[in-house]
């Protein structure tokens, strides 16, 4: 007797004892026309106790509504998932398959359960375009949360991609706006931060204030001015809205200041702008004296020329901006300064150092760092010293430090009064 011999009875038995694995049965369920009828409903039946219903995976991803419609009859868990958390749910959202994603939120599926990168069924309708589908998962209470790191990328290229309404719905779905996360940060400084221009432009088309401040009493322009890669676009688009150029931040900075320090070219955007540079901080530091210490040669240039005094001296130091120059090597900026007229050269910090003191102090330091032959006539070692000097050897640094105090000694020649300190402790 074959095994097509035996009644229906049978064969429906033999299929709910035996122990079979799911292709096995899967196997014989596609025998001929006769057993796939007869076994369709076992089938059905043993993935959802034997397999958790992963089959209703697969029929969301392959837009099988009558799959996914008996895979729920025998009692499939509608929030189940697949190695990588994603739900049968999220799998449609992605797909674009309205008419799962109503079935399954008709079958209370949870709306805001995300994979294992904390991607939503929202986030992924949206990305795909699928306004509809983001229409019913936002009736079904999903909300785009913009605090995470990746939502303002994400909502970017929806924007990107000419899905504005669904950026709207998106934003509206998070608050406003003017919503803020936990760290009292708006959403535009969000935006900033994370480099979203189009979610950006489409925020301030939507009335995002410009000026608002954020953690820390940051503006968006602050925002823009700090943050890596953001100040080429950002910091042009926020002067030409008329945002607040002399905005200050808790700890009493403005952008200009911010913009020290980051970007030169981003500075001189913003003196030219027209932002405040009479400026200084806690420690009586001016913005000459950054502009200085970081090298930038165009911005010192700017604030001298408008009007900025070369020798104010810093309250916790009594350095200049020429001491500050000096001290960082930043020798262009040095030699712009000893250049300018009225500068004062004999000006002491709380050291009793003058800015030559100073370079004649780092100029003996590079020459313990660099060379043998000092140390060889520093220590008495003249065998050292003459092998040294035969061959070639030179007691001056070679680098900026040395050019640096040759430069501030030929501008000192003759002026006696620029001599040690009797308060000066250094080499």
């Amino acid at each position: 007797m074959t095994l097509l011999s035996l009644p229906n009875e049978i064969l429906l038995q033999i299929a709910e004892r035996v122990e079979l694995l799911q292709k096995d049965l899967s196997a014989l369920h596609q025998t001929n026309h006769r057993l796939r009828i007869l076994l369709t409903d076992t089938l059905y039946e043993f993935n959802v106790t034997q397999h958790g219903g992963s089959g209703l995976l697969w029929a969301a991803t392959h837009s099988h509504k009558k799959a996914a419609q008996k895979f729920l009859a025998k009692g499939a868990d509608v929030n189940t998932s697949d190695e990588k958390a994603r739900t049968p749910l999220y799998l449609a959202a992605e797909a674009g398959h309205e008419d799962l994603v109503r079935l399954f939120l008709g079958n209370g599926a949870d709306a805001c359960l995300a994979d294992r990168r904390d991607f939503t069924p929202l986030l992924q309708a949206a990305k795909g375009g699928y306004e509809p589908i983001v229409d019913l998962l936002l009736a079904a209470g999903s909300r785009c949360n913009f605090s995470h790191s990746y939502t303002p990328g994400i909502v970017d290229k929806v924007v990107a991609a000419g899905h504005e309404a669904i950026a709207r719905k998106l934003i509206e779905s998070w608050g406003g706006v003017e919503t803020r996360d936990f760290l009292g940060d708006t959403l535009l400084i969000i935006t900033i931060r994370n480099r979203a221009e189009d979610l950006t432009r489409l925020l301030i088309d939507m009335g995002a204030d410009i000026n608002a401040r954020g953690n820390n009493g940051r503006s968006p322009l602050h925002v823009a001015v700090w943050t890596s890669g953001s100040h080429k676009t950002f910091v042009p688009m926020l002067i030409d809205l008329g945002a607040d150029l002399d905005a200050r931040a808790v700890d009493g900075r403005t952008p200009l200041d911010y913009a020290i320090g980051a970007e030169e070219l981003v500075a001189k955007e913003l003196v030219e702008a027209g932002a405040c540079i009479d400026y200084r901080n806690d420690s009586g530091v001016t913005l000459l004296m950054r502009a200085a210490r970081h090298g930038y040669v165009t911005v010192c240039r700017m604030l001298l020329d408008r009007g900025l005094d070369v020798n104010v001296q810093d309250e916790f130091n009594g350095w200049t901006a020429l001491f500050w120059a000096m001290i960082k090597s930043e020798e262009k900026c040095v030699n712009l300064l000893l250049d300018v007229e009225g500068l004062d050269l004999g000006l002491r910090d709380k050291w009793g150092m003058t800015a030559l003191l100073w370079a004649e102090t780092m100029r003996q330091k590079a020459m313990r760092d660099c060379s043998e032959l000092f140390y060889a006539v520093e220590r008495g070692d003249w065998d050292t010293a003459r092998a040294e000097f035969d061959r070639g050897a030179d007691m001056e640094p070679k680098g900026r430090v040395g050019r640096i105090a040759e430069s501030l000694r030929r501008r000192c020649a003759g002026m006696d009064h620029l001599g040690p300190s009797r308060n000066f402790r250094g080499n």
